[in-house]
């Protein structure tokens, strides 16, 4: 595993035709090859991430060339064919992994440690312990204070009963001492575990923090860590993507749009023409002026009319003047 994890580390810094002898034809890699390696293209190949691990997927058996990733970012198909997706759908099958062992881990605590609020647990048990201990270290003193007052007093059958009782109590409490220190030492050997809530690994609950840096900085912890940071930079990258194209669909429509409301504004302004009412409109206005124009000719009829009387008027009195007359008849 760690020879081939090497020669990857070489292929991908010096090309896979570092070792080709002197004239000898290499084959040069397009970044759509089917041999490369499309998740080194998007970012990172996961198979560098576990080597020498308990997780190690093993070497990837595609090119890893850091080239055709820069060849392939800058290309007009960048986050086009479909590498993103692929990427984001292994990355989630091995966070979906690791999930599953993290629940199973956290399952096995609470079948060998049990539940901490449980009757049984073991820091509740060493209280009680210690407790009835201090109870008995109290009894067996005023037990022997008893025992001298009755022996002082002659009562020596009684003193001597009391001492019995407090040899019984002295027998019981070394018994009690003995299960004390016994539970300590299990509870030095079986310290309290907790599972790793990224890669899944076992913890000492309270450990020292020098031990709890050195896990974090672990290949696991940190490949785990690294795989989930990704994995939502890609959701978060694949969301502004489509609110992208969102507005890019949103404004492509709204010249359409325009162009469908100023078209549907004439086909309202041309029914509105062609309506009854503005038929209507138009054959009373067409009327009215029909009526104006009549009007218009019978005053000017009537003027003509009242003229006409006039000017015959005005000859019939030239006709019949005095004057005309005489001037006629001296003719």
């Amino acid at each position: 595993m760690a020879l081939a994890a090497q020669q990857s580390l070489l292929d991908e810094l010096m090309g896979k035709g570092r070792n080709a002898a002197k004239g000898e034809k290499i084959h040069k890699y397009r970044f759509d090859d089917p041999n490369v390696c499309k998740y080194m293209l998007v970012d990172y190949c996961p198979h560098d991430l576990f080597v020498n691990t308990r997780q190690d997927l093993g070497p990837c058996d595609k090119v890893h060339d850091i080239s055709l990733q820069q060849d392939y970012q800058k290309s007009s198909r960048y986050e086009k064919l479909g590498y993103e997706d692929d990427y984001e759908r292994f990355l989630k099958s091995l966070i979906s992994d690791v999930e599953r062992r993290i629940k199973r881990g956290q399952e096995r605590l609470r079948i060998t440690q049990g539940d901490p609020n449980a009757d049984n647990d073991p820091h509740s048990l060493k209280n009680e312990i210690i407790n009835k201990i201090k109870s008995l270290e109290e009894k067996i003193t005023s037990h022997v204070l008893k025992s001298e007052q009755l022996g002082n007093d002659c009562r020596i059958d009684e003193a001597q009963q009391v001492l019995n009782e407090c040899e019984e109590m002295r027998e019981e409490k070394k018994n009690l001492e003995t299960q004390l220190a016994e539970e300590q030492a299990n509870a030095d050997m079986n310290k309290a575990m907790e599972v790793c809530t990224v890669c899944g690994s076992f913890l000492i609950v309270g450990d020292i923090q020098s031990r709890l840096d050195e896990h974090n900085s672990g290949k696991q912890h940190a490949g785990y860590a690294k795989i989930r940071a990704t994995l939502e930079d890609l959701i978060q990258r694949k969301a502004q993507m489509l609110e992208k194209e969102r507005t890019r669909n949103v404004q492509k429509q709204e010249p359409s749009n325009r162009k469908r409301d100023r078209s549907e504004s004439k086909d309202e302004k041309s029914k509105r023409h062609h309506s009854p009412s503005s038929h209507h409109h138009h054959h009373h206005h067409r009327d009215r002026n029909t009526k104006q124009r009549e009007s218009s000719r019978e005053t000017n009829d009537h003027h003509h009319h009242r003229s006409s009387r006039h000017e015959n008027n005005s000859s019939s009195k030239e006709r019949h003047s005095p004057s005309t007359n005489h001037r006629h008849h001296r003719r």
